[in-house]
């Protein structure tokens, strides 16, 4: 029997429809894949629609700012109103590169100060841009650019016109932007910045930076836009009534800038509260303005004028008046070691290192004599500080607290001799002059009162002397706004420790130096002036500016009665007449150089800026004094307090505003327009 195997087979069963389903599924799958392009084609397409249109829009915004920002710069009847915005576009168009309007955008464009309205940090202006769907949607861009108006500070030399024939000549040097409304004349000086003319400049000099002109015009400020300056000084307790408002000549009032070291470091800086001014007043001009050679005023010479020299050890003062008494005998010993002809006092070994024993004190009545020794004295630094030389000629204007002595001795009283020890940095200084000085007398400070007990009492002014020290910082004076306003003329000279513009509604005479405290060319100054005259400004031709004769009496001179042969200012200064050194022509001869060349009096050496309606010449080749200004290029990004500006506008800042629910007064309201 045989026997088989065999293996069972599947049993395959029909699956209906799989095939149909996978093709759907397949299918579905290409239509969305299909649809997701589509999709996204078309919002790729509608995004780069947006973002076009946002360009267009950025594009409008940014096209109407700088139309806005050129209006502003030339249109001189654009004037910018102190409340309410300026509206320059409404609902306009833009027009493109292809000179067709931008289809869909319409342009609103505002102009606005903005900012604090006072301008003690500068002035500000704003232009809003509003670029906005024209079909009424709301889809809108808005820009706004925020301008700084130009200060006058920035200026090295501006003029309005020039009064005379005249050019800046040969060794004047103007390292800072110059600017002229008319023709600027050149006859050899040398221009390191930018030279600018609403006509036409000569061409007879250097010129680093090239000239521009046929420039527009820039006005200087009103009146009546420099009297708002009386409302800063008001508030701050610095509005002064003076006796006089005429010319220079005529300043019976004058101020004097005072630093007072009140911790002992040797240093003003880091310590703004040792800044102040006093205020003095006289019924005689000539006596302010210590006016040596007037011959009228025998005083002047007799009394604010003479030499320095060490007696007892101490370093005096004594005018002529003291010599024509009992201070020296009339015969002056030659100095030992020495081959000329100078004289100095017995008990002096050498010219330069000070007293070996006292001065003999016998009488002394030879003018001659007492000329000696005002010529037998040379400039060396300033009284009060080290001093060179046994000798030194020096004149004061009335009231200086050095003439203490002279003015005691004159006045018939009884005074010990304590009294009559040298005054300034001393407990002689003396409030009111006796009336053989005219009753001259400091003025009070009448603002907050000052707390000297919080400042080391070995640094302390004079008990005497605080009450008529004015301060300048906010520290002791909360109030200040750093302005001045004095009410006529007045003359100024002294030290600045601070920040100040003062400003005259009649004229302003220098009848000494004016410094800051700290060398201006230090990255530590922090000091700043200002000075505005709505007449002249000057610098008077008095004892201490010119050499004089001390035999005679009058010039022209052969003797400095100053610290040097040479004006010097530190600040800023704007004088709606004229800047010039009186009797420019006249008076000492080739007594002094500048920058290598023969003058009369010397240089000028200004850091900062001189801004004047009519340009004046300041020499004449024999007399006066050459100007050798130095910009401080602060002023070209900072100004003194409240000093006028231009009207001319350069960019500051860029904003993109958020234009959702944007509404031009709101949205001023919420930046401060003239906020604080």
């Amino acid at each position: 029997m045989t026997r088989s195997s065999h293996r069972d087979r599947p049993q395959w069963r029909e699956r209906r429809g799989s095939a149909l389903f996978l093709v759907m599924i397949m299918s579905a799958a290409l239509a969305g894949l299909a649809l997701s392009a589509i999709y996204l084609g078309s919002h790729a397409t509608l995004v780069t629609k947006a973002f076009d249109r946002e360009r267009e829009y950025r594009y409008a915004a940014e096209a109407a700012l700088a139309m806005g920002r050129a209006q502003l710069g030339q249109d001189a009847s654009l004037v910018l109103d102190d409340s309410v915005p300026t509206q320059l576009l409404r609902q306009q168009p833009i027009m493109g590169a292809d000179g067709r309007p931008v289809p869909g955008v319409l342009l609103n464009m505002w102009v606005a100060r903005t900012g604090s309205k006072t301008g003690e940090h500068g002035l500000y202006a704003s232009i809003i841009a509003e670029a906005r769907d024209s079909s009424g949607g709301g889809a809108k861009f808005v820009r706004r650019l925020e301008l700084m108006e130009e200060n006058f500070a920035r200026f090295l030399d501006w003029s309005n016109d020039w009064a005379r024939n005249g050019c800046y000549g040969t060794g004047e040097i103007m390292d800072g932007p110059v600017f002229s409304n008319a023709s600027i004349g050149v006859c050899g000086g040398w221009f390191k910045d930018s030279v600018a003319s609403a006509s036409t400049i000569g061409d007879r000099g250097t010129f680093d930076k090239g000239q521009q002109e046929y420039q527009r015009r820039i006005e200087m400020p009103s009146l009546a836009r420099l009297e708002r300056l009386r409302g800063y000084a008001t508030s701050g307790n610095y509005y002064i009534d003076a006796p006089t408002n005429g010319d220079a000549t005529t300043a019976r009032l004058r101020i004097e800038f005072v630093w007072w070291d009140l911790d002992g470091d040797g240093t003003a800086v880091g310590d703004p509260q040792e800044g102040f001014f006093r205020v003095y007043t006289n019924q005689n001009a000539n006596r302010i303005r210590a006016d040596y050679r007037s011959n009228s005023d025998d005083y002047i010479k007799d009394n604010q004028c003479g030499d320095w020299h060490y007696m007892d050890g101490k370093l005096q003062f004594f005018p002529v008046s003291v010599h024509d008494e009992s201070w020296f005998r009339d015969a002056m010993l030659a100095p030992p070691n020495r081959n000329d002809n100078r004289n100095l006092l017995p008990g002096y070994a050498d010219w330069a290192n000070g007293p070996t024993g006292e001065a003999v004190i016998l009488a002394h009545a030879s003018a001659a004599n007492r000329a000696a020794i005002m010529r037998g004295g040379r400039p060396t630094t300033a009284p009060g500080r080290k001093m060179a030389g046994a000798l030194y000629p020096r004149c004061f204007p009335a009231g200086d607290p050095h003439l203490a002595p002279t003015e005691r001795s004159s006045s018939g009283g009884t005074w010990t001799n304590a009294d009559l020890e040298r005054g300034g940095d001393s407990a002689s200084f003396t409030p009111s002059s006796p009336a053989s000085v005219a009753n001259g007398n400091w003025l009070p400070w009448t603002g907050p009162a000052v707390d000297w007990s919080r400042f080391p009492a070995a640094y302390r002014p004079p008990a005497n002397m605080r009450p008529y020290l004015w301060p300048i910082d906010r520290e002791l004076n909360p109030s200040t706004k750093g302005v001045i306003y004095v009410n006529g003329t007045v003359a100024v000279s002294g030290v600045l420790n601070g920040r100040i513009t003062l400003y005259s509604n009649a004229s302003i005479t220098f009848v000494d130096d004016l410094t800051y405290a700290t060398d201006p060319s230090s990255p530590d100054c922090d000091d700043m002036l200002g000075l505005i005259a709505a007449q002249e400004i000057t610098i008077a031709d008095n004892g201490i500016n010119t050499a004089q004769d001390p035999v005679n009496g009058g010039d022209p001179g052969d003797t400095w009665m100053d610290d040097d042969m040479h004006f010097t200012l530190h600040g800023v200064l704007m004088a709606l007449d004229t800047f010039v050194p009186e009797r420019w022509n006249a008076g000492a001869v080739n007594m002094s150089t500048c920058n290598g060349q023969n003058i009369g009096r010397g240089c000028i050496y200004q850091v900062g800026g001189a801004i004047v309606n009519h340009r004046e010449v300041t020499y004449d080749g024999a007399h006066g004094f050459m100007e050798s200004r130095t910009y401080d290029k602060r002023m070209s990004r900072d100004s003194p307090p409240y000093f006028p500006t231009t009207g001319r506008y350069s960019d500051n800042r860029f904003y993109e505003v958020d234009p959702q629910g944007f509404e031009i007064g709101a949205y001023l309201n919420r930046i401060g327009q003239h906020g604080s």
